[in-house]
């Protein structure tokens, strides 16, 4: 290959300047990526540049709403409050306890080690977009999972809630491994697909009809699997394996905790 006659004699290629609009201190590979019209980040955004307004903020909405950090939290809500014979010894101070202490292990912390990953520069965007940056969020998810897991067990907590805990951890180290072996698997879908078996799970447990919340559920789950299709994040085939990855996950999760 002939020198660049503008390039410094001693120079090598990776001292050049990046493309106008890339990143600063971050590998070449994805800088060059990123900042070129075939890599995965500008396509992702201009697929999403070129929907309605408002059908890309609603999905936008339903993709935060619905974040898979956040839907342990919503599970534990529906069956502390379903369950009230369970529970009938728990005032709300208790519950909101609970609750709390379920969002702080399973949402907060790990986004919170996610928000740093980016802030660090260990990933790019916390929309995990590519399949190499969700390998260290989702050990790091996983580990926070497993050790809600293992609390909840040692304190004797209702096996129910033990139950969500292992089949969501469950989801997150199966999602690891096939992001390694196949393609990524949509988390979005893959927590709606746990909801979903979580909530038919359920029914015969609590005293009260669930059968108006699980249908919402699955509308819920089938509107953030066509959001996350509309916002190009995912092809159809890892929307559907994320379905299948929570909902059979969850269903191990019940049979081994039950």
């Amino acid at each position: 290959m002939l020198p660049d006659p503008d390039m410094p004699p001693n120079a090598s290629r990776s001292d050049t300047p990046l493309p106008a609009g890339a990143p600063e201190g971050l590998p070449d590979a994805l800088s060059s990526e990123a900042s070129s019209p075939t890599g995965e980040y500008p396509k992702v955004r201009q697929a999403q540049d070129r929907l309605h307004p408002l059908l890309r903020a609603f999905a936008w909405f339903l993709s935060g709403i619905f974040h898979p950090l956040l839907v342990p939290t919503f599970g534990f809500a529906l069956f502390l409050y379903a369950s009230r014979y369970q529970f009938a010894n728990y005032d709300e101070a208790r519950k909101g306890f609970e609750l709390l202490k379920v969002f702080l292990l399973t949402a907060f912390f790990p986004g919170f080690t996610i928000g740093l990953m980016k802030a660090l520069g260990f990933i790019r965007s916390v929309d995990l977009i590519r399949r190499d940056e969700r390998v260290l969020p989702y050990v790091a998810t996983g580990f926070f999972y497993i050790w809600a897991y293992v609390v909840y067990h040692r304190t004797f907590e209702p096996a129910v809630f033990q139950a969500m805990l292992l089949g969501s951890a469950i989801a997150v180290f199966t999602g690891l491994i096939l992001n390694a072996v196949w393609d990524k698997v949509s988390m979005h879908t893959s927590g709606m697909g746990g909801a979903v078996a979580s909530v038919m799970l359920m029914m015969p447990l609590v005293p009260v009809d669930l059968t108006p919340v699980f249908v919402l559920v699955l509308l819920a789950a089938g509107l953030v699997g066509t959001a996350r299709l509309l916002l190009q994040a995912h092809t159809p085939q890892q929307v559907l394996a994320g379905y299948l990855v929570g909902y059979a996950s969850t269903w191990i999760g019940f049979m081994i905790a039950l």
